[in-house]
């Protein structure tokens, strides 16, 4: 059920994109310009998006770019973010107030889980998950008798159900290294 409280409500969650230059409505009924974003889930306003625009923050059209831009690396890593949204049924379109990036102290320790995996792109340089095209599973486990450490780096795929990157079964490398 909906709820009726038009006051901010706090919540955590991933973003999964954002579109910008979209339309929104003020509490007044006017067309704003503002940006789109989608979230992994359901926000507490019971849709998968919500807006923002640098007045909805109180930052200038500058700091706003610069915020989003800074939070994009942890976008595209799947972190978890505490967000405000001012309303959720007071009129007009819902806002995003505030976005920060989770830490242990504002959302807890479960919303803190960083992969222990290495994301790595067609190069074979590091990336994050999104944008990666093999993975490495961390720590390498040790050969005793070899005395290297072993790497084993896996092709992903993207599951036909969810659309969730995911390790493939085939192997796109395997070798030895000297350092963990």
């Amino acid at each position: 059920s909906p709820s009726t409280e038009s006051k901010p409500v706090n919540f955590i969650a991933q973003i999964e994109n954002i579109d910008f230059n979209k339309t929104a409505i003020s509490s007044d009924l006017k067309l704003l310009l503002a940006d789109r974003y989608y979230f992994k889930d359901k926000t507490p306003c019971n849709t998968n998006t919500l807006s923002a625009r640098a007045e909805s923050m109180g930052l200038t059209t500058e700091e706003y770019i610069n915020k989003i831009r800074s939070l994009r690396p942890a976008i595209l890593d799947d972190r978890y973010f505490y967000l405000t949204v001012d309303q959720c049924d007071a009129g007009g379109t819902p806002m995003l107030t505030g976005i920060e990036l989770c830490t242990e102290a504002l959302c807890g320790a479960e919303y803190m889980k960083r992969s222990s995996d290495l994301w790595l792109d067609d190069e074979l340089q590091p990336t994050v998950k999104r944008q990666a095209t093999t993975v490495v599973h961390m720590p390498l486990p040790y050969d005793k008798e070899k005395k290297l450490w072993k790497v084993t780096g896996w092709y992903l795929e993207s599951s036909e159900e969810t659309g969730e990157v995911m390790q493939s079964k085939q192997i796109a490398f395997e070798g030895y290294t000297n350092e963990e």
